[in-house]
């Protein structure tokens, strides 16, 4: 018997002023733009980014209305679930 996946998404307890629950990209985006992480977290977020263009592709170069407010106003990004320890960088299987 086949089993649908579970999805999971990561985003904030509040939405932003245009009423969007930010995902955990764009929350780690904004934190780095704003400067508001430390040297450390910076570089770990820069390497992060890094991993993530290099292990996946990025849905705005495939369709880039994927993410457009027009076309796709309540677009968002989810993982499956569980989430494979692979889709985080520095674990063990990376």
């Amino acid at each position: 018997m086949d089993v649908a996946p579970e999805f999971v998404r990561y985003q904030a307890t509040q939405p932003n002023t245009r009423g969007i629950y930010v995902g955990i990209f764009g929350l780690a985006n904004g934190l780095a733009r704003d400067g508001k992480l430390s040297d450390e977290d910076y570089q770990w977020w820069q390497s992060a980014n890094a991993w993530y263009d290099a292990a996946y592709p990025d849905p705005n170069l495939i369709d880039p209305t994927v993410y457009d407010r027009t076309h796709n106003p309540h677009a968002q990004a989810w993982f499956t679930k569980p989430v494979p320890s692979t889709c985080w960088p520095g674990s063990p299987a990376t």
